[in-house]
């Protein structure tokens, strides 16, 4: 299975978090908001790659467990050496 456009979410989530943070940085209202719409659309872009990983013909089995446990793991490690804000 191809999803088409894998790449939207991940593009537009970059942009909202770009807004976001800059909402932030200038204490305009709504910053922290987009920040979780973003980090939201990072999680859906993850499991739009995943998908598509896991029902790949091209690629072998062990390349398809290194990249599964490269996407699952890495938002967790992510997420504890660089809490929220």
């Amino acid at each position: 299975m191809v999803i088409k456009n894998i790449q939207v979410p991940f593009y537009f989530g970059l942009a909202v978090y770009m807004f976001g943070a800059l909402f932030k940085i200038e204490h305009y209202y709504g910053g922290q908001l987009l920040i979780m719409a973003a980090l939201f659309l990072e999680v859906v872009f993850i499991i739009m790659v995943l998908i598509e990983i896991i029902t790949s013909k091209k690629a072998r089995k062990s390349t398809k467990i290194l990249w599964v446990i490269n996407y699952s793991l890495f938002p967790i490690v992510a997420f504890l050496f660089f809490p929220l804000l």
